[in-house]
């Protein structure tokens, strides 16, 4: 998804509000979307993180190969 997607996903999700059984909205639905495109954005950090990690650990590898 781009980031303009995820935006929008989040944007509509959060109209709908927080559950609520008196009114009978999608609530619950959109939270669980909003805690997984959340759980999305930490996946693709500590993902990014985990890059970062072995880039530099390749480049230790190849200098002490030199």
């Amino acid at each position: 998804m781009t980031q303009d997607e995820l935006t929008e996903a989040e944007q509509l999700a959060r109209c709908y509000g927080p559950a609520n059984c008196w009114t009978g909205t999608s609530g619950t639905l959109a939270a669980w979307i909003i805690r997984l495109l959340n759980e999305r954005k930490e996946l693709k950090q500590q993902l990014e993180a985990i890059k970062a990690q072995c880039e530099i650990a390749s480049n230790l590898n190849r200098r002490m190969e030199q």
